[in-house]
């Protein structure tokens, strides 16, 4: 399926305050594992599916509310049937 690409390490970080007593690194940093970069691909996704599910139930409400009306009335009776919270009755 996919193949997680080897992250490049990070070169040696050398202390520019020499003498001063702050130790320099000297070894290279090791890249986070494979599955800590997948949990928070995984993770990331998760809350981006629940913020366009949020911003876009309202949205699907009205074009089947409006698909359903036989009287007409258009958005204005939508509005007045269910008020606000009435495009968000599905979620609880």
């Amino acid at each position: 399926m996919f193949e997680l690409a080897e992250a490049a390490t990070v070169p040696a970080v050398k202390s520019c305050c020499a003498g001063t007593g702050v130790a320099a690194v000297s070894e290279a940093i090791a890249p986070p594992p494979a599955w800590r970069i997948a949990v928070g691909n995984l993770a990331a996704g998760a809350v981006a599916g629940c913020f366009v599910e949020a911003a876009l139930y309202p949205l699907d409400t009205i074009k089947t509310r409006l698909q359903l009306m036989r009287k007409g009335g258009g958005l204005q009776a939508l509005l007045n049937s269910g008020g606000g919270r009435g495009l968000y009755a599905g979620i609880k």
